[in-house]
C-alpha cells in the first residue's frame, strides 16, 4: 500500500510490472484511465463503481489469455469500449454485469466479442447501460459456445433500435 501526501488532487501514471492476478475495485476507486494493460498475468478485473473511470484499454498482445472474470459495473463515467477489449480471452467463460449500469456507454463496437469463443453466458452485461442507442447486427457472432443471454439489455431504456437476428 501507498500514499501521496499531496494536499491538492493530481494525477499520476502508475505502472505495474510483475505479476497482478487479481485486480479489485477496492484498492483503486480513483483510476481514471487504463492506458495498457500489460503482460501481468491478470485472472481477474473487478473495477465496480469506480465513477471516475473514463477510458479502458484494449488487449493489444495477449494480456487477458488468463483472464476469467472482467467487470466494470457501475462505472459510471466510462463513455467508450475498446472493440478489442475481450481479444484472445481464451479462458473467459462467464460475462456477468460486465458494464451493468455504465450509463455513459452510448455504444456497442460491432466485434467487441469477438475474442469471447468459449463464453457460455453473457448475463446482464449491458444492464441499466441507458445510454446505448443501438446494437450492432450481430455481436455474439463468434460465440458459438454462448447458451444464456439473461437481462443482456435489460432496463437500457435508451435502446432505438435491435437487429432481427441479434441471437
Amino acid at each position: 500500500s501507498h500514499k501521496y501526501d499531496i494536499e491538492t488532487p493530481e494525477s499520476f501514471n502508475v505502472i505495474i510490472s510483475g505479476r497482478l492476478p487479481l485486480l479489485k475495485n477496492g484498492d483503486v476507486l480513483c483510476i481514471t484511465d487504463v492506458l495498457q494493460w500489460g503482460q501481468t498475468g491478470l485472472r481477474s478485473i473487478k473495477l465496480s463503481n469506480n465513477y471516475m473511470l473514463r477510458s479502458i484499454a484494449g488487449c493489444k498482445e495477449g494480456e487477458f489469455a488468463l483472464l476469467e472474470n472482467i467487470t466494470f459495473s457501475g462505472c459510471t463515467g466510462l463513455e467508450k469500449i475498446p472493440e478489442d477489449l475481450f481479444a484472445d480471452c481464451r479462458s473467459l467463460r462467464t460475462l456477468t454485469n460486465t458494464f451493468t449500469n455504465c450509463t455513459r456507454l452510448s455504444d456497442i463496437p460491432e466485434g467487441l466479442f469477438r475474442g469471447c469463443t468459449s463464453v457460455t453466458q453473457f448475463n446482464s452485461i449491458f444492464y441499466g447501460c441507458i445510454g446505448i442507442k443501438a446494437i450492432p447486427e450481430n455481436p455474439f457472432a463468434e460465440c458459438r459456445e454462448a447458451l444464456y443471454f439473461n437481462s443482456t439489455f435489460y432496463n437500457c431504456t435508451g435502446l432505438n433500435e435491435i437487429p432481427e437476428n441479434l441471437f
